[in-house]
Formats: structure tokens, C-alpha cells, sequence
């Protein structure tokens, strides 16, 4: 007696359907386990977000990170350490005393009057390198009309134009 052929089919389409079942199986046990991470790297996408969004600066510390007012180190340098200072310039180029003999808004008398010094730096004024430069134009026989020339030289023109900035300030200029 043959087979009937739905009999056939029947038994291709369980074979199948386990074979999917179990497919099905695996596949929920992959999501169960990859819930959690999605979860956690959800929480993480929006705490990045708000941090972005923050107002704050974004090298101000969380608050997880910070420490408690206990564990604070005291502000300044240790007891002990030497100090740190400009020490007075040893050539003074001018001394200003400015005397205090009466009070300012009154006029009254002062007592146990005190001097306070202080130094004040400064840069020398700078006054500008002027530099002459005579040079000489002649007449060649065979050349024609011959010029000397010196190596500060920026341009030849003379007369009206012919003052010119030197190499420090164009360098200066170009910067």
C-alpha cells in the first residue's frame, strides 16, 4: 500500500514545525538575555543627553565624584613653605616720596604715620632705529643708467616715497 501523499506533507510540516519551534525557543531565551543590556545602554544614551543639555560646564564634577567638605585639603601653602615673591629690583631710576602730613579730606593732624613702599616695573620707552641710507644713480656708457644698492634696501624709490619700513617692522607687520 503506498503512502498517501497528505499523510507525507503532514509529516514534512511537524518535522518543520518543531525544527521552528525550537528555533523560536532560542530566540526568546536570546532576547531575555539581551533586555537588560539594552535597558542599561538606554539609561546610559539618555544620561549622556542630559549631560550634553547641562548648563553647567562639562568639567564640573558629578556628584558621585565629588568629595565630602571632610576630605577637603585647607587652601594655601603648607605651614613652613617658603614664600613666593618678586623680590625689590636693585637699580631704582627714580625715587617719588609722596609726604603725608595732614589728613586728605579734613586737613586735621595725623599720628603714627608709617611708609608704605612699593615698586612699580615698567618697559623703557622705545624710541625707533632710524637708519640714513644714501645710494647713487649714474650713467653707464654701455649700461645706461646704473643704481648702487645695499642690502637693508627695501624699495628705490626716493623723494616723496622715499621712506620706508625695515625688515623688524614688515616682520612685525607680517605677524
Amino acid at each position: 500500500m503506498d503512502a498517501d501523499p497528505r499523510d507525507l506533507r503532514i509529516q514534512q510540516l511537524e518535522a518543520e514545525n518543531q525544527i521552528l519551534q525550537a528555533e523560536n525557543q532560542s530566540l526568546r531565551q536570546r532576547v531575555r538575555e539581551l533586555e537588560p543590556l539594552v535597558t542599561q545602554l538606554q539609561q546610559r544614551i539618555e544620561e549622556l543627553e542630559r549631560a550634553a543639555a547641562r548648563q553647567a560646564a562639562p568639567f564640573r564634577r558629578q556628584d558621585k565624584n565629588k568629595k565630602p567638605p571632610g576630605q577637603h585639603k585647607p587652601p594655601g601653602r603648607p605651614p613652613g613653605h617658603p614664600p613666593a615673591f618678586r623680590p625689590p629690583p636693585t637699580q631704582i631710576d627714580e625715587d617719588i616720596e609722596m609726604r603725608l602730613d595732614q589728613c586728605p579730606q579734613c586737613g586735621g593732624p595725623l599720628t603714627d604715620v608709617q611708609p608704605c613702599e612699593q615698586y612699580i616695573e615698567d618697559l623703557p620707552p622705545v624710541r625707533p632705529h632710524v637708519t640714513k641710507l644714501t645710494t647713487y644713480v649714474g650713467t653707464c656708457p654701455c649700461c645706461g643708467e646704473v643704481r648702487s644698492t645695499h642690502p637693508l634696501q627695501v624699495s628705490t624709490a626716493s623723494g616723496a616715497a622715499g621712506t620706508h619700513l625695515g625688515a623688524r617692522a614688515l616682520a612685525l607687520a607680517a605677524y
